[in-house]
């Protein structure tokens, strides 16, 4: 049998070299000129290392685990780099279609375009079209594919996956949110493993909103073994432990903008010492404020820049 499993790039980089980033989008008037500076930048790029050594934080740890844990082959989804193996090399770089500062996104939008076909397109520049339905539609009889992947994520690919032809939809097992589920093209609805917040009351697999699927998928293969039953077996092996668990009552939290989040986390910089995980928190359980772990770590990443920069009175 052999196993791929399918995450997501994260927020969370090792720097190294020179960063590749887009610091003006608006100096680009279409998709084609700004796909041809940006794959020309990676091409040029000088220091690079194994994708597997850049990307950090427990989204990528756990998909990491549970790629060891059935000797499997890793893949990678980035909107900068494509469809990439954990031993390619890659650069430094910030590039994101998520939702957060300095995301391609809100760009997109201005122009027209999808992130789907921004996929595409930086997907067919480098002569690797539809590279996940392809490497599905290719694969031998015994493989199995484990896709771990959040709503934001899906809706990149969400194109590429209709290319999957429908004798071969049986070798996915699909993990992600309920949001993330209601992109999913209707033929792949039925591989969905039927994980929800549940999952939290399971010791060692509790998290945030944004590492669920990765957590869903390491206990997939850690806990159940999964990947070694039929999509029919294994969905009802999931919804028998979900049965067992107990719903984990969410506290309300508040909405708020990014100089509000940022002020709480700047008057609560020296009590905790500036540690991001204490802060994040503060602002989750103290304040009850609303904000996902990449947004966090943006804004986090500013207050340090400015906490740094502030010359002391006197």
């Amino acid at each position: 049998m052999k196993i791929t499993i399918i995450t997501n790039c994260t927020n969370r980089k090792r720097k190294f070299g020179k960063t590749l980033k887009i610091n003006n989008l608006s100096d680009f008037l279409s998709l084609d000129q700004l796909l041809k500076h940006w794959t020309k930048s990676v091409e040029k790029a000088t220091t690079k290392c194994a994708a597997s050594s850049v990307y950090q934080g427990r989204t990528f740890t756990d998909a990491t685990n549970a790629t060891t844990l059935c000797s499997g082959d890793l893949y990678i989804v980035s909107a900068g780099m494509g469809y990439i193996h954990s031993n390619n090399q890659i650069p430094s770089y910030e590039f994101t279609v998520t939702n957060t500062n300095g995301s391609l996104r809100p760009w997109l939008a201005e122009k027209g375009v999808t992130v789907g076909q921004w996929w595409g397109a930086l997907n067919r520049s480098w002569i690797n079209q539809n590279p996940i339905s392809k490497q599905v539609n290719d694969s031998a009889q015994d493989s199995v594919f484990l896709v771990a992947l959040p709503s934001t994520y899906l809706e990149l690919i969400a194109d590429d996956l209709l290319n999957i032809h429908p004798s071969k939809v049986n070798r996915l097992r699909i993990f992600t949110s309920t949001l993330g589920a209601n992109l999913l093209p209707i033929n792949l609805k039925k591989q969905l493993m039927p994980y929800d917040q549940r999952l939290d009351s399971i010791c060692s697999y509790k998290g945030t909103r944004g590492d669920f699927p990765q957590r869903a998928l390491l206990h997939f293969v850690k806990k159940l073994n999964g990947h070694f039953f039929e999509a029919t077996i294994s969905t009802e092996m999931v919804r028998n432990v979900m049965i067992a668990g107990k719903t984990i009552q969410l506290p309300k939290r508040k909405k708020l903008d990014n100089s509000q989040i940022s002020q709480i986390i700047e008057s609560n910089w020296l009590s905790s010492g500036g540690r991001a995980t204490q802060l994040l928190r503060v602002l989750r359980d103290k304040e009850l404020v609303a904000c996902e772990q990449s947004r966090f770590s943006s804004l986090w990443r500013e207050v340090q820049t400015k906490m740094k920069n502030r010359v002391p009175n006197g």
